[in-house]
């Protein structure tokens, strides 16, 4: 387990930990393009960003220099350890924002015009990243896509890595007052948020995952498709079966 990895003068992870936190970057740009960071879903357990479903290829070609990151999982990244530091998967990712500030315009990227994307528990990602204090000012734009609804206080975190019931996801993150202070569950956000899931995906969620960001709230339910004020910007085909994607209803174009 790598809990305590070196890092280097920034504070970012480096030496023996370097396995697990990787970056891959696509772009034909020459400068100034907008900026796209994946995160891979899997329950917070497993998964890589080097899944060929994640190859970035095709949006580079559009013009955005796309960037996957890998973060530690499972045990190493959301394991509830007494006197170590929660949520070290997040910690992670904040850590790829960071290198994007700093490296992106090399690619031809633009440091000021970064989104954040995930699927599942990668939109998990996505959500917390929103209200974490550490990665506040590193991107702009969000993009949650199928989320994972459930943060653990650290008691339950606790309880539910002991008890390892099957069936149940053991690694969630943790609402510790620290990292993460807060659900993300609840606004107001710092970014802009687009949010998106599959046709059926009500059949097991029932309506109880939730965003709410000032004046509207998303309800992953088919109720949305009858009385939310967005507009749908799109369908997508992928390996979440068929999806839309929405905005509220100030950012649609008349």
């Amino acid at each position: 387990m790598r809990v305590h990895p070196p890092v280097d003068r920034d504070g970012e992870p480096t030496g023996g930990f370097g396995d697990a936190h990787t970056l891959n970057v696509w772009s034909t740009a020459d400068r100034d393009a907008p900026v796209l960071l994946w995160v891979h879903g899997g329950e917070n357990t497993v998964g890589s960003s080097s899944q060929p479903e994640y190859a970035g290829d095709h949006l580079a070609s559009l013009g955005i220099v796309f960037v996957s990151c890998n973060y530690r999982l499972a045990e190493d990244g959301y394991g509830a350890l007494d006197g170590v530091r929660h949520n070290r998967g997040l910690l992670d990712v904040v850590s790829a924002l960071r290198w994007i500030r700093r490296n992106i315009t090399a690619y031809g990227g633009n440091p000021g015009n970064v989104t954040v994307a995930g699927q599942s528990s990668g939109a998990q990602t996505v959500a917390a990243l929103m209200v974490m204090p550490a990665a506040r000012g590193l991107f702009h734009k969000a993009v949650v896509h199928s989320l994972a609804g459930r943060f653990f206080t650290p008691a339950q975190a606790r309880e539910t890595q002991h008890r390892a019931d099957p069936g149940v996801v053991h690694h969630q993150p943790v609402v510790d007052g620290d990292t993460l202070p807060r659900s993300p569950l609840e606004g107001p956000y710092g970014v802009e948020l687009m949010v998106c899931h599959t046709a059926d995906e009500d059949e097991y969620c029932n309506g109880t995952c939730v965003l709410c960001s000032g004046s509207y709230c998303v309800w992953w339910s088919m109720s949305l498709w009858r009385s939310w004020t967005g507009c749908v910007i799109g369908s997508v085909a992928g390996s979440s079966g068929r999806s839309r994607g929405f905005v509220p209803a100030s950012m649609c174009s008349a």
